[in-house]
């Protein structure tokens, strides 16, 4: 089994940034990339483990499965999960084992910790374009008969020529 490897405390803005000194929060963790909520939870690399007494871990997840990652969140004691996109396959391991899931957010990692940690919702704050807050359903696509402008099967007003 591969174990995530627990990378040195060195994130400045933890400090500088974050007040998290509440006894009654939870144990969170964001999937990272750049600084930003990583994209998509699956593929993510990086994860901020946020105590409630504000100390954070970081791990590098590369190589875990979705698996080996929601038996960390167990180990580690992560009761919240804050990521990008999530599979369904993900999303059911986590929640299964008791992790709570706000899918769909984008943004700086230390802002939508702020804000989650101050009570606020981050699921419209920071919601991935084309999410509004509720879920995610993916790109809509639709036929010809839909766009404007376009000659439709059948469309008499063309001449009858398609």
């Amino acid at each position: 089994m591969l174990r995530a490897v627990k990378c040195p405390n060195t994130v400045p803005w933890t400090q500088a940034r974050l007040s998290l000194k509440h006894s009654q929060m939870e144990t969170i963790a964001i999937t990272e990339w750049n600084g930003v909520v990583s994209p998509l939870f699956d593929a993510a690399c990086t994860w901020h483990c946020v105590q409630p007494d504000g100390s954070m871990a970081v791990f590098n997840v590369k190589n875990l499965s979705l698996v080996d990652k929601s038996e960390l969140c167990v180990t580690e004691g992560i009761e919240v999960m804050i990521c990008g996109a999530i599979s369904t396959h993900a999303r059911t391991l986590l929640e299964e084992r008791g992790i709570r899931v706000f899918p769909w957010v984008c943004g700086p990692v230390a802002s939508v910790i702020e804000t989650y940690r101050s009570g606020e919702e981050i699921s419209f704050r920071f919601a991935m374009p084309g999410c509004r807050g509720t879920g995610c359903k993916g790109r809509r696509r639709r036929g010809m008969h839909h766009r404007a402008g376009r000659i439709q099967p059948g469309n008499t007003t063309s001449g009858g020529i398609l």
